[in-house]
């Protein structure tokens, strides 16, 4: 299992709209609204990098995103 983290900026006031329709991909396990540089953050697993490549890949072709930065997490800690 992959885990990763995408930082997204999208079009001005879409933010609960993309938000609310990137809930909805299989993989996409939760999406926070953010307020400061980036808009959202995209909670992702997949079952091997080639499928996140292309589960990020269907992500950033929304025209409502402008720009990502995918975040890798090799071992997530739990409290």
């Amino acid at each position: 299992m992959v885990e990763a983290y995408v930082l997204a900026t999208v079009e001005t006031g879409k933010e609960y709209e993309v938000a609310e329709d990137l809930v909805k991909h299989p993989n996409v396990r939760e999406v926070a609204v953010l307020y400061g540089i980036y808009d959202l953050l995209i909670h992702l697993e997949a079952e091997s990098l080639p499928q996140l490549d292309k589960i990020v890949t269907e992500i950033r072709s929304d025209k409502r995103i402008r720009q990502t930065s995918t975040l890798i997490a090799a071992n997530i800690l739990q409290a």
